[in-house]
């Protein structure tokens, strides 16, 4: 019977992985099929996950055996190889059912171990759920009270949330007044009192622009006082780039549509939604997203480049940066899309439901950064979302920081 380890050296395994940087995540584990999690393999300060590595090189019988193997044996032969491979840490992952549908089987069995008294952690990991969603299945279905809910918590997030959970949404079941509780009724009355609606006003436009590019980025910072130089417009033009692929390419197409890279002028959205053969209405839609997440990002982002290094580039627009004119063009930017900043991750990195990310964004908000800190009645009171949306963000949220 042929086995991996006879197919598999550390030749094979840079072929795979200069295969990964030269088409991209995404692409590579499109083609390839897999996903991996768990096991990564650690060079020159980047993480690339395994199984797409090794699925890239092995036949579908051997890539069968290779999935059946004990972690602990992949580990043990790739160090033969010389190769590191690392876990990731079992606080950061989401539980494997997360999102999935409660099934009659699941409910049962939550029964089961409810009735023994077990911690709603040890429940959570056996269920392979959120603790958050163990909580709200009690609530929902057992009309549990919060003090036997507090009883078999043992972790202060999970009680926090737990409590955030039944101040809001069912008071009727608390049953008990602590400094949780006393914190979690002001948390919504400072979220009913938040002001949801962007306060900004349009400033009035004066001054003169060389070409749309320059008039792009003033757009971006929100139209500052001060005179940008030439110098500095270029360099900001390589982070409006590189952010922006980050973003679903449809919006990114949107963007670069309207403001052409070659520095031309501005196209209407009518015009945009000709070359693109879709609607004016989701031709403008789009490029409200992409606008408002540049808005969001790129005052965040570190735009020394020399500090960025998932951003690359050539070296005629390193010599083009040095120039003050204001001949502007949007330059060719190669990013890594695994490397880059948590602070300008933006909502579909949440790997939430679209219809979730939609709800998020008629909201406004964008990025993660926005989520951040934001508790559940933030989320139900402040931005004015629904139950169940709240409570996927809330679970999507924690896990994302806890990865990143």
């Amino acid at each position: 019977m042929n086995n991996y380890k006879d197919f598999l050296n550390s030749s094979i395994i840079n072929d795979a992985v200069l295969e990964f940087d030269d088409i991209g995540k995404k692409e590579f584990i499109e083609k390839y099929g897999f996903e991996d999690e768990e096991l990564f393999i650690e060079q020159d300060n980047y993480k690339y996950p395994l199984i797409p590595l090794v699925a890239s090189k092995l036949e579908e019988d051997i890539l069968r055996e290779f999935l059946e193997e004990p972690q602990e044996e992949i580990i043990s032969f790739f160090k033969t190889l010389n190769i590191d491979v690392i876990k990731s840490s079992e606080s950061q992952k989401k539980p494997g059912k997360h999102g999935q549908k409660w099934t009659t089987d699941d409910r049962k069995y939550l029964d089961e171990l409810w009735n023994e008294n077990y911690l709603i952690e040890d429940i959570a990991d056996v269920l392979e759920r959120s603790h958050f969603s163990i909580v709200c299945q009690l609530v929902f279905r057992k009309q549990v009270n919060l003090s036997k809910i507090l009883s078999q918590t043992s972790n202060d997030e999970n009680i926090q949330r737990a409590v955030d959970f039944y101040v809001s949404e069912r008071p009727q079941l608390v049953d008990v007044e602590n400094d949780y509780v006393v914190a979690s009724r002001e948390k919504i009355k400072e979220a009913k009192s938040q002001v949801s609606e962007d306060k900004k006003t349009d400033k009035a436009v004066i001054r003169n622009f060389s070409n749309n590019l320059q008039r792009m980025v003033y757009e971006i910072l929100g139209y500052p006082e001060e005179d940008l130089s030439g110098r500095e417009i270029r360099n900001l033009l390589v982070f409006v780039k590189a952010i922006a692929n980050l973003f679903p390419s449809e919006e990114r197409d949107v963007f670069f549509t309207v403001n052409p890279q070659n520095g031309g002028e501005q196209k209407t959205f009518q015009e945009a939604a000709l070359e693109l053969d879709i609607s004016e209405y989701k031709t403008k839609q789009l490029y409200g997203y992409a606008l408002k997440k540049l808005q969001l990002l790129l005052p965040e982002a570190d735009t020394e480049l020399k500090n960025n290094t998932w951003i690359q580039v050539d070296s005629h627009t390193k010599f083009q940066m040095f120039f003050n004119n204001t001949a502007f063009t949007v330059p060719q930017v190669l990013i890594d899309p695994m490397e880059f900043p948590p602070n300008l991750s933006t909502i579909e990195d949440l790997k939430l439901p679209e219809s979730i990310q939609n709800k998020l964004k008629n909201k406004g908000i964008f990025t993660v950064s926005q989520l951040e800190g934001k508790r559940y009645p933030d989320l139900r009171f402040g931005y004015d979302l629904d139950e169940q949306t709240s409570q996927e963000v809330v679970v999507a949220v924690q896990y994302y920081l806890k990865k990143n």
